[in-house]
């Protein structure tokens, strides 16, 4: 389904390894109902949570330090 691809790609996205990744890589697709999917369907977001695998503590001393 359209929500699976999505999460698929999200999922892909937080991989740091080629052969980790869900999806083959995106050449073309033909999208019966499109209206349904872009416009119907998009006032849901799609959303992966969970704890954090690492502390933030890095990026937070960083930060203070990297002028803005």
């Amino acid at each position: 389904t359209n929500n699976e691809f999505g999460f698929d790609y999200l999922r892909d996205n937080m991989k740091y390894e080629l052969d980790q990744f869900a999806q083959r890589p995106l050449n073309y697709a033909i999208v019966d109902e499109v209206d349904s999917i872009l416009i119907d369907e998009s006032r849901t977001p799609l959303i992966i949570s969970g704890p954090s695998e690492e502390s933030t503590d890095l990026y937070e001393r960083i930060d203070r330090i990297i002028p803005r």
